[in-house]
């Protein structure tokens, strides 16, 4: 009785060793348990999170018409395709909020800003090792993103 209330009574050995085994397989070799989302997961979250490819150009497409009746648009229309450009080239893509490029031609704009949000720029994480911000770009499938750049194309030659 006081075996089994230590935890060391046999049956208890077995169900440990079989919850072990259990998690073991999960993980397979060399990988790391955690409660982040696995890649081929975030894809599909990704796509339910943004909804459908038109909603996500339609939504960019007013943002970009805004930004094209502001002052200096030319400049931060560059700076955003050259943005949208990275990030479809480069997934997870992360834009430096203390780049110059950024701090000129997209921080003092908000419709500038709208445009990257639409884009799926949505999270500002800060790496705790020099305390840099970023935006990253997390939701929009690159598709979507090639999409974007070409819409910004055509309107800066508008």
């Amino acid at each position: 009785e006081r075996r089994a209330r230590s935890g060391t009574h046999p049956l208890m050995r077995v169900v440990n060793i079989l919850l072990v085994a259990a998690l073991l397989d999960l993980v397979g070799a060399g990988q790391v348990l955690s409660s982040m989302r696995q890649p081929g997961r975030v894809r599909t979250t990704e796509r339910g999170a943004v909804g459908s490819g038109e909603d996500t150009l339609e939504s960019f497409r007013h943002c970009v018409q805004r930004l094209r009746a502001t002052p200096n648009a030319a400049l931060s229309l560059r700076a955003v395709l050259g943005y949208i450009e990275r990030a479809s080239a480069h997934p997870r893509s992360r834009i430096c909020m203390w780049d110059p490029e950024f701090c000129t031609h997209v921080a003092p704009t908000p419709e500038a800003r709208e445009c990257l949000l639409a884009a799926g720029f949505v999270a500002l994480e800060t790496n705790d090792a020099s305390s840099t911000p970023y935006l990253a770009q997390r939701r929009v499938p690159s598709r979507v993103l090639r999409a974007m750049a070409l819409e910004l194309k055509r309107q800066s030659a508008a």
